[in-house]
């Protein structure tokens, strides 16, 4: 095409040259590129002019060929849809279409700084071309601007003309001139010699010729002959020429080219008009070469800007970018029209058609038929939809389909299988089928109506795992068939438990119409589909509801508008002012707002927040670890602090999975608590108190009519299981049923009868049984172990289990009887054997009802004439009734059952609806807010906050949405993981894999990119840098990162061959090579001293995920390394990645690997170290991306078939692995040499190399050290303790024995063991005893002869001391005397020497009064024994005697159904009982006369004051606001007192703290007392670090990494758990050296000699001997060295030291460092640098005092944190202040609180909180203690007992409020309980002066004058004016206290009462305050560590709490020997 270019422009060229006249040339070479540039541009604008395969061969098509196969002009249809497209275009990326619009724009598309300055510098003809880029001899060709560079040089399809002739008119000296002229003559000179000019294009220019053409390419663009340009471009501008202007871009740099700042300057200017002017005129041509060229003129930029110093204009940078983006937008647009071209077989026109609301969200069997056509719509991507219908139906249908389809194409596949002769086993995808499925039983469970499934009957020998199956999810759902899917049943499934699936039984809820009498009798096929249907139907369902009027945001869900406009509430008030960080700005507009730095954010950060907060509808796209969660943080606090700005209401978050959404509130929970998450499936338990469940359990709210209702539904599940179970047992059929049921559908008299008679049961089992033929038992055939046992609860009135009892009593009875008793019992049993072989062949016959013969056979009056086959026949259809009855009754309780739910269902949405409408956030996934998408349209959230929008379906997106939204902010990257439909065809031909987020950058809409990230270090980056993201920086933060320990590369990919395997039923892929190796691998970086959390390892299927997790599981070391696979892991990170790529095999199948999102995901996750293992060369050869990610691996030498160990005590020692058995080389983790370090015993270690530490290493060489006196030697190992000295040594004893002994055995205490031959004095034996043993002490050996009185002999040895008459001596043979009482020969089985008792041995008695027999004692009396057994007798009323056959009958407790008479409603009572209104429990139907439904049951009378329904009335409560009433309460009658109580009116008062008040007026008692604040403190801590915690919390001891650096390693312990350096002190130089360790106090004062050592410039330094020198020269440097002296105010002279502090690099003079440093050495905290504050820690000359800092910190962080024993103590003072002060009787109350104070510290004596907890407590009890004593004090001054009483109740509520908590005592806290103290003091005085003033009063009539009356009159008017301060709801603050205080003593002395009041305050706060904050603890001269609770230090001064030494702000000199 380049060549058909070049024969057109020389056409142009030739007609022109022909014109005689110059002049003549502008008219010619308009009027040619009017008829030829025209439709050149439209084909280059379309993309017509190439496709995407000329991007490697850049052929071009014909343009002269294009018009004469079109005939140069197209047809008015195409030029309509090119018109179209065009304008299409335009609108979509706001083109201008004029040059005064571009030249108006102020940024993006065109840059109007450079175009004017490019016509100021024309108009002064003083354009200035640098020279100094070329050879200063130069030939012809040189001058022309060609180098002749070497073939390797040169690129593909550039023509080189090595000849030194130049083009005629285009040499350097002409190209100049050229630029002298005016634009549009310029542009007409170029176009008539267009020829020439695009032969020099293709030429290799040289830097001057380059920089030419560009600043005349840029000139041209200001011309208004919009034709002409587009002609000269699109001929001029091709790759060839773009390839060198960004070849010349880095070769500024590289070949070090001389040009001045001015000229790169204007050359970058000159470039961007040029690109920005063609991306406007030819877009689609511009998105496919200029992409990279953007880019790489950003990065030439940014080179030059740091090597070259180039001043970079800041706009010019932001210009680039903003084109950057502009092109891969218009490159994203032109990849869709491309597809939409290729796939313009399933576009179709919508048509509006069925109303989609019509179709039903569950499949129905005809959407299920292989008949079923769908005209599906693709989703519109390229522009708007026609109106919201469509855009609804075409979602709709889409999101249908995409579940439906693979249910369809499943069942039909199944269907076509069966219907087939092979018997060949075929995966049938996305369906699961079941076979011989049976359902079993149904009952209510959890609101639902439940039924169990047996879908395996041969469960136990299947071998599945349920516990990681992902089938039989909760709502997935499941299809039933019996007729091949002729017809279906659906269900959901409810409960998935392990225990019950290993059984194959699986329980779920039916849906839609059921045939419940088929429902049990049928086996069933099963279908369960893989297409999870839970997230589609309440998305469907929800889509919908939607509807023209409330469906939101139209003009860009529907219009696609890019025009930005202001969120809705801004719009109404335009002056809105936000603050934020305590400054106030103008939110619309952008030059007020705070900085960036204040703000805490990157500068992209930063405009993307002013985006969201300022554009309706924000789109912000965020590539990997840019901080996206951290911005929509930021963006949800700023919105809350100004909530009231907005009108109020909750921000709704959404995030498309549960951890995403727990991450994202668990970062809100940090400004605000009032949040709410709807949804179970959290997994955070932070947030665990959030719940909706449980916020709105601890609302305390009523309960909307709840209690009833639920009441109600358990009734109903009763009545339904009650049904179910009688059901089954119909079914069942195992017995007789009883009358009590079977007459109600009996209909004949005689069984009418039977049912009232006292025998009726019996009586009708006897008819029953009519003419049965009894045989013979032996030969019934009856097993009786066929029955099974059943419980039945007198269902049946004869089962075939109570037969078979009677049959085994009988069995029994008939072993134990004789004579004629044992025939009568043996008839018996013939009897029963046969009644139980005909009932069971009767129950078990096939029933089929004749009735007409049954409806003859009931018409007879007397039914004992009937043959007894008609008998069973009218048996078994009453039975049948009883079975409809029952069915119809379910359908009925099930129907109410639905009713009632539904009720329920919407009393608790009012109920969440009042919740959440009080939240300030509500949190939920896409699926939760489409399932309460009712509840959202009542609440309105009008802001909205989309995270992981990208991932989220469009429809999941906008169902979120209500009608009140005004404002939505999506946050999300399409470069990352897209939607994942279920069917294929649908994501890529209908685009539902295109999310909202997608789809409005693809329409033009204008989106903020995030481009620094924080993740990933520089080598992770790059795979993904510019691969995917085309401009992405690193942090610094990033670049600090150490090496991964233990391996040599910290990026590797270990590429390999081994094949991967199926898994899951086929479904997935695993490969075991390299789950074994990855495994092997994060078992060597465990070893290495990581830990298992900052390792994860991915998977990229989940077949494979499994096997990992299995390899994991054998090794107990990293079992808490989590796996998982990539998809689940989008929006974490961990330190290491392990990365499984699993695809390995012989057809090259990538699979998911294909995708650029998953695979920008899974390289993307890492932040130091990333491992890869897969088949490289097999994924390059697939994939693009692939390919690019293989050429940066190269480059970087990271990939290879071996990963390269490195050992870290060893680095010379590499291990190369390549599977998982290598790593066995090295199974420490270290390499193959051994360890030899030196031990602490002195000893070298002796295993293999490890870099584990010694701290637990056993040392197994023999100890050899001196034990003894006498040299013996330890032999034990060395790990072991040596001991006592156990060497044998002889030694001769005392008593002349010799014998060895260990040596350290004194032998003077050692007892000889040695045995000797004695004559005993007692019994005159002779035995043998020990050397040692006294000889009175020896027993005698001989046995005793003595014969006891029993006749047995003594079993002992002779015993003269003890018992020598045997008196208390026990036989223990055994007894030989029969048992007591024994009717028997039952022998006493007891010893000889215990007491005989009663017979036990159990024999068979029968019993006199009821024949039964029963096991007994032996010695049992028969006549004593009372029967237990049941009582088989009748009662009058039917019914079998429930009573013991001892007990009298009577009172029958059968529970039997009646209907009470007053209110017809039946009860369940027992049969004895009548039934009363009293005990109705059903619900009440009567309406109350306010309206209302009486919410009470039946049996309770109706009462209007027991209405709970709040009303529309609102009423004044005593604090000002108005609350809803309830209906009950009337508008007059309401007291404001109690309303105050409910009020919910947000308190908003800016706190102590300064943050603003989230509580309600309610909540803070009307703003007496607060609730305590929960903002974050972010206050600095005396260790250096920020604080975390809470603002209401005492900051809390450091958990960030520790800051501790010595001169030989880094502390990598927690902040305060420094370990102790062991190494030798380095401070050292030619006067003294330290001896210490380097953690010790150093020995050695600073020294003070001149340093001797030179420094680098060779002048002298000016430091200290021994101290590091300072990088300062007095001679070099003089300027850096006065500003050293100057920064602490020093005065110094040429002899002056100065001090380096190396920690943060500044120089300071000695003298006044020092100086600085002992002024603040009173305060507690690290010693740091006197300007920025960095703690130090390195310099040798303040060492000591640096640890003496540091040992004074970790000392209060201990006092803080309390040792244990220290805040039992404590705890125990505690208790004893509670036991010992009496507290009076009214107080009981208050002593309950005390009580349960002291249960608290008891239980946490040992698991505390630290001393905060006490000391809080302590101070909380000087309240209460305060409280009670000045109640004791003035309460004998009350002379009314109704005075007193008031006083109590008033102490008891303070006290509750201050005992009902344990936090810590916040300074607001403690200012509102004073406020409230002063205010309980008033009211006391108050009391005590209205009883002194009834007392004056009483007198005053006695005596009265007119003063005294007039002055009890003033008296009185004081009393009420303070009585009504101390009424007054509101806060009482100090100064009331004071002028009521002053006032009552006027009163006091006018009254002549006595002596005045004295002020009374609260316990101060210095106690209660333990922060550990720099500023608020200080160290007093005698060394006291004390609080001054936040006192300014620098004004006033303060005293230590235990010396009271006086401290004055910066006046401490105390430590200051410690500097010098």
């Amino acid at each position: 095409m380049e060549k058909d270019h070049d024969s057109s422009g020389g056409a142009a060229a030739t007609a022109d040259e022909s014109a005689a006249e110059e002049g003549n040339a502008a008219a010619i070479v308009k009027k040619m590129a009017s008829s030829n540039s025209g439709l050149l541009f439209k084909k280059i604008e379309f993309g017509q002019e190439k496709n995407w395969a000329a991007k490697i061969t850049e052929k071009r098509v014909d343009c002269g060929a294009c018009r004469k196969r079109s005939g140069a002009t197209l047809s008015d249809g195409q030029n309509a849809k090119m018109r179209k497209f065009r304008q299409g275009l335009k609108q979509s990326f706001r083109l201008p279409s004029s040059s005064s619009e571009i030249n108006q724009r102020r940024r993006g598309n065109f840059r109007p700084a450079a175009v004017s300055a490019i016509v100021r510098r024309n108009d002064s003809h003083s354009y200035r071309i640098a020279r100094s880029g070329t050879p200063r001899t130069q030939n012809r060709g040189e001058q022309a601007g060609c180098y002749n560079n070497s073939p390797a040089e040169r690129k593909t399809g550039m023509e080189l003309h090595p000849d030194d002739e130049g083009i005629p008119g285009f040499q350097v000296a002409d190209m100049k001139e050229k630029l002298n002229m005016n634009s549009s003559k310029l542009l007409t000179h170029l176009q008539a010699r267009s020829k020439n000019f695009t032969t020099l294009l293709k030429r290799e220019l040289g830097p001057n010729m380059i920089m030419l053409v560009v600043e005349i390419l840029a000139k041209i663009t200001t011309s208004n002959d919009k034709e002409l340009q587009a002609s000269l471009l699109a001929h001029s501008i091709h790759s060839s020429v773009l390839e060198q202007f960004s070849t010349f871009s880095f070769n500024i740099i590289a070949q070090n080219m001389a040009f001045s700042a001015e000229e790169l300057t204007n050359y970058f200017e000159n470039l961007y008009v040029l690109y920005n002017t063609f991306v406007q005129m030819m877009p689609t041509k511009a998105s496919e070469i200029l992409s990279d060229h953007c880019t790489r003129a950003v990065m030439a930029l940014q080179n030059l800007k740091l090597m070259r110093k180039l001043p970079v204009p800041p706009k010019l940078e932001e210009d680039y970018r903003s084109l950057m983006d502009h092109v891969e937008s218009l490159n994203q647009l032109h990849e869709s029209v491309s597809q939409k071209r290729r796939r313009e077989k399933v576009k179709r026109e919508w048509q509006p058609g069925i109303d989609f609301r019509e179709l039903s969200v569950i499949p129905l069997p005809q959407d299920l038929s292989s008949k079923m056509k769908v005209n599906l719509c693709p989703a519109v991507i390229d522009g708007p939809y026609k109106s919201v219908e469509h855009y609804l139906d075409v979602q709709f249908n889409l999101m249908r389909e995409d579940f439906l389809i693979p249910l369809r194409e499943g069942i039909m596949n199944f269907i076509d299988h069966q219907s087939s002769e092979s018997s060949k086993y075929k995966r049938i995808e996305n369906v699961r089928f079941y076979q011989g499925v049976r359902f079993l039983k149904q009952f209510v469970e959890g609101g639902s109506l439940v039924t169990e499934v047996l879908f395996n009957p041969r469960a136990k020998s299947s071998r599945h795992n349920w516990s990681r199956s992902k089938r039989f999810l909760f709502g997935a759902l499941l299809c039933f068939s019996s007729d091949l899917f002729g017809s279906i049943i659906l269900g959901l499934v409810v409960d998935r438990r392990v225990e019950l699936l290993e059984k194959g039984i699986l329980r779920c809820e039916l849906v839609g119409e059921v045939n419940e009498g088929e429902l049990f009798k049928k086996e069933f096929i099963m279908a369960e589909s893989e297409v999870y249907f839970e997230a589609y139907q309440h998305v469907l369902k929800a889509l919908q509801n939607f509807t023209e009027e409330n469906f939101p945001l139209k003009e860009y869900l529907i219009d696609v508008s890019p025009d930005a406009h202001y969120p809705t509430y801004l719009e109404r008030l335009p002056g809105t002012i936000y603050r934020s960080k305590r400054i106030e700005f103008h939110v619309l507009n952008k030059d007020s707002w705070p900085s960036k730095e204040k703000m805490e954010l990157n500068e992209s950060q930063y405009k993307a927040l002013q985006s969201a907060l300022t554009k309706k509808c924000a789109v912000i796209q965020g590539p990997p670890g840019t901080g996206k969660t951290y911005l929509g943080l930021k963006i949800a606090e700023v919105l809350l602090e100004n909530s009231r700005e907005w009108l109020r209401g909750p921000i709704l978050v959404v995030c498309y999975t549960n951890h995403a959404l727990d991450q994202f509130l668990e970062g809100i929970l940090s400004f605000t608590k009032n949040i709410v998450r709807i949804g179970s499936q959290s997994k955070n338990e932070k947030l665990d108190d959030y719940n909706l469940r449980v916020v709105r359990k601890n609302k305390g709210l009523r309960e909307f009519g709840l209690g009833d209702v639920i009441k109600e539904m358990n009734e109903c599940t009763k009545t339904i299981n009650g049904c179910n179970k009688r059901l089954k047992m119909c079914m069942k059929i195992e017995g007789i049923i009883s009358l009590a049921h079977l007459h109600h559908v009996a209909d004949s008299y005689m069984v009418t009868n039977f049912a009232f008679s006292s025998r009726g049961d019996l009586q009708f089992q006897e008819w029953l049984f009519a003419g049965l033929y009894f045989q013979n038992s032996m030969r019934s055939g009856i097993d009786l172990n066929d029955i099974k046992p059943i419980n039945h609860n007198g269902f049946y009135s004869c089962s075939l289990y109570d037969i078979k009892n009677i049959i085994n009593e009988l069995k029994f009875e008939e072993s134990r009887a004789e004579g004629y008793e044992l025939e009568d019992i043996r008839n018996e049993i013939i009897t029963w054997v046969s009644r139980l072989g005909y009932m069971k062949r009767k129950l078990s016959e096939p029933f089929e009802p004749n009735m007409d013969l049954i409806q003859r056979l009931t018409k007879l009056q007397n039914l004992n004439f009937l043959h007894s086959d008609h008998r069973w026949m009218l048996y078994r259809y009453w039975v049948l009734k009883l079975v409809q009855n029952y069915e119809s009754d379910l359908v009925r309780s099930r129907g109410y059952f639905n009713r009632l739910n539904e009720q329920k269902f919407e009393l608790m949405e009012k109920k969440n609806e009042y919740v959440i409408s009080k939240s300030d956030v509500i949190g939920m996934t896409t699926t939760a807010a489409a399932r309460h998408q009712n509840l959202l349209q009542r609440v309105g959230p009008k802001i909205v906050i989309v995270e992981e929008a990208a991932e989220a379906m469009e429809s999941h997106v906008v169902v979120c949405l209500s009608a009140q939204c005004e404002h939505l902010i999506l946050i999300g990257d399409h470069k990352q993981l897209r939607p994942s439909p279920a069917v294929y065809r649908l994501a890529k031909d209908y685009h539902l894999e295109i999310s909202l987020f997608e789809r409005l950058l693809m329409n033009g809409i204008r989106f903020d990119t995030l481009r620094i990230q924080h993740r990933m270090r520089p080598d992770i980056a790059d795979l993904v840098f510019p691969a995917v993201y085309p401009v992405l920086e690193n942090h610094p933060s990033v670049l600090a990162y150490d090496n991964i320990a233990g391996l040599k590369k910290n990026l590797f990919f270990i590429t390999h061959t081994h094949q991967e395997e199926k898994a899951m039923d086929d479904s997935s892929k695993r490969n075991v090579h390299e789950a074994k190796f990855l495994v092997a691998l994060c078992k060597h970086i465990i070893l290495q001293g990581y830990d298992a959390s900052q390792i994860t390892i991915l998977a990229g299927y989940l077949g494979q995920m499994f096997l990992l997790i299995e390899e994991r599981d054998k090794y107990v070391a990293i079992q808490d390394v989590r796996i998982t696979v990539v998809d689940n892991f989008q929006g974490e990170e961990n330190d290491i990645i392990l990365l499984s790529l699993v695809r390995n095999n012989e057809e090259g199948k990538i699979g998911f690997l294909a995708s650029e999102n998953r695979t920008c995901v899974a390289l993307s996750r890492a932040k130091k170290g990333l491992y890869i293992i897969g088949n490289l060369d097999m994924l390059a050869d697939k994939s693009r991306l692939w390919s690019k990610i293989r050429k940066v691996l190269l480059e970087k030498e990271a990939v290879g078939t071996h990963l390269t160990l490195q050992c870290l005590k060893h680095p010379d020692q590499l291990t190369e692995v390549s599977k998982a058995e290598d790593f066995d080389d090295i199974p420490s983790g270290g390499c193959r040499l051994k360890c030899n370090e030196k031990l602490n015993c002195g000893h070298t270690c002796k295993k293999v190399c490890h870099p584990q530490s010694h701290g637990k290493y056993k040392c197994y060489e023999i100890c050899n050290q001196v034990m003894c006196f006498r040299d013996h030697r330890c032999e034990k190992q060395c790990w072991k303790k040596c001991g006592e000295c156990m060497v044998p040594v002889e030694s001769t004893l005392p008593c002349g024995h010799v014998t060895k002994l260990p040596c350290h055995v004194d032998s003077r205490e050692y007892k000889c063991l040695v045995r000797v031959s004695v004559q005993l004095p007692d019994c005159e034996h002779t035995n043998e005893k020990l050397c040692s043993m006294d000889i009175n002490e020896a027993p005698c050996s001989f046995p005793c002869d003595t014969r006891l009185p029993c006749g047995h002999a003594c079993a002992f040895t002779c015993h003269l001391k003890r018992d020598p008459q045997h008196l208390e001596y026990k036989c223990l043979r055994p007894c030989t005397r029969k048992n007591v009482n024994c009717q028997g020969e039952h022998m006493c089985e007891k010893k000889c020497f215990e007491k005989c008792d009663s017979c036990k041995v159990k024999v068979k008695k029968k019993l006199p009064n009821c024949e039964h027999r029963f096991d007994m004692d032996c010695s049992t009396d028969p006549s004593t024994v009372e029967c237990l057994k049941p009582c088989k007798k009748q009662l009058d009323c039917g019914h079998a005697c429930r009573r013991k056959c001892m007990e009298p009958c009577g009172g029958c407790l059968v529970k039997v159904e009646k209907e009470i008479p007053d209110c017809q409603h039946k009860i369940t009572v027992k049969c004895c009982d009548v039934p009363v209104r009293s005990l109705c429990r059903e619900k009440c139907m009567k309406v109350l006369s306010c309206g209302h439904n009486c919410s009470s049951s039946c049996g309770i009378p109706c009462d209007v004051k027991s209405c709970v329904y709040l009303s529309t009335r609102k009423a004044q409560a005593r604090c000002g606001h108005e609350v809803q009433l309830y209906c009950q309460e009337s508008d007059k009658g309401s007291d404001p007192d109690t309303l105050m109580l409910r009020c919910q009116e947000p308190c908003v008062k800016i706190l102590m703290c300064g943050h603003k008040c989230k509580g309600t007026c309610a909540q803070c008692m009307q703003g007496r007392i607060h609730i305590t604040c929960q903002e974050k403190c972010e206050r600095k801590l005396i260790c250096g670090h920020k604080c975390s915690a809470p603002c209401s919390n005492p900051c809390p001891p450091c958990r960030e990494k520790c800051k501790f650096r010595c001169e030989h390693f880094q502390c990598k312990e927690k902040c305060g758990y420094c370990l102790p350096c062991k190494k030798k002190c380095g401070w050292r130089c030619e006067h003294q050296t330290c001896r210490k360790n380097c953690s010790d106090f150093c020995d050695r004062p600073p020294c003070n000699e001149p340093c001797t050592r030179k420094l680098g410039c060779g002048h002298e330094c000016i430091g200290f001997c021994g101290e590091r020198c300072p990088n300062l020269c007095r001679v070099c440097h003089p300027k850096e060295v006065e500003d050293a002296l100057a920064s602490l105010n020093a005065t110094g002279d040429k002899n002056s030291r100065f001090v380096l502090l190396p920690d943060c690099g500044h120089v300071f003079e000695s003298t006044s460092l020092e100086k600085s440093l002992t002024e603040s050495a009173h305060e507690v905290k690290l010693l740091q640098c006197p300007v920025c504050h960095v703690p130090i820690l390195r310099a040798y000359r303040y060492k000591n005092a640096a640890k003496l800092c540091l040992n004074r910190v970790n000392q209060l962080r201990f006092m803080v944190i309390g040792y244990l024993h220290q805040v039992s103590r404590k705890v125990e003072k505690l208790l004893d202040k509670f036991r010992m002060y009496p507290l009076e009787s009214g107080f009981m109350e208050s002593w309950r609180l005390v009580d349960k104070l002291s249960e608290f510290t008891k239980r946490n004596k040992k698991s505390h909180g630290g001393a905060v907890i006490p000391y809080s407590l302590e101070a909380r009890m000087e309240f209460v203690l305060s409280i009670i004593d000045h109640f004791r004090e003035l309460r004998g001054k009350m002379d009314s007992s109704k005075m007193e009483q008031q006083c109590v109740d008033s102490a008891n509520s303070l006290i509750k409020i201050l005992l009902g908590n344990v936090h810590n005592i916040t300074p607001q806290e403690h200012s509102d309980y004073e406020g409230e103290f002063m205010r309980f003091i008033i009211l006391m005085k108050l009391c005590v002066l209205k009883s002194s003033m009834a007392t004056s009063r009483r007198q005053t009539m006695k005596n009265s004058t007119g003063e005294k009356h007039q002055k009890s009159v003033e008296c009185e008017k004081e009393y009420e004016k303070c009585q009504k301060w101390v009424d007054n709801p509101s806060a009482f603050f100090k100064g009331e206290y004071l002028e009521m205080i002053r006032q009552l003593n006027q009163v006091f002395e006018s009254l002549n009462l006595g002596k005045k009041f004295h002020p009374i305050f609260a316990v101060g706060l210095r106690n209660i305050v333990f922060d550990l904050h720099e500023g608020s603890w200080y160290e007093c001269p005698n060394g006291h560590i004390f609080s001054v609770c936040g006192l300014d230090q620098g004004i006033q001064a303060t005293n230590c709490n235990q010396c009271h030494v006086e401290i004055l702000g910066g006046s401490h000199q105390f430590f200051s020997s410690l500097y010098l």
